[in-house]
């Protein structure tokens, strides 16, 4: 009996790392990111890495450029490289990255956000809403459309 519930216990906190993984991701309107336009042109700044949630006035961002370029900040480095689509499939060349020395705190953002963009697979895309999704299909950040300066000229 006393393993029952464990295991009831177990599967009910899965199931809800599940939707908080997933939400806001999860409903009809979200599209499955199948083409280099469906993201491209659009700094996104990471509001979540696997469970931790990063501070919204965070600097960090990955910008999809048209041509399969991206390059971005983590809020001290900059980083590029290049990524590629084909069927549902994204893939990722190695970073390159500045290497500034960067606070603790920072460093740890910086190195969860690079690892979860190397990871990147595949993506969903709901609105101004982006999640990246490992090989496993598992989300390991979710990213919000932003605003820059450029964007405003």
């Amino acid at each position: 009996m006393k393993a029952a519930v464990g295991f009831i216990f177990f599967m009910l906190f899965l199931a809800g790392l599940a939707f908080v993984n997933l939400r806001g991701m999860g409903n009809n309107s979200a599209v499955e990111v199948s083409a280099a336009s469906d993201i491209a042109g659009l700094h996104w700044r990471p509001t979540h890495i696997g469970e931790m949630v990063l501070p919204a006035d965070n600097p960090m961002f990955v910008q999809f450029e048209p041509d399969g370029s991206l390059h971005g900040d983590t809020g001290c480095n900059r980083f590029f490289g290049q990524y590629e689509i084909a069927a549902d499939l994204i893939t990722l060349s190695p970073l390159g990255t500045t290497r500034k020395a960067c606070a603790e705190e920072t460093a740890r953002f910086e190195q969860a956000f690079l690892d979860a963009l190397q990871s990147m697979r595949g993506a969903v895309r709901k609105d101004d809403r982006l999640g990246i999704r490992d090989e496993a299909g598992t989300l390991v950040s979710r990213l919000i459309a932003v605003q820059t300066d450029a964007d405003e000229r």
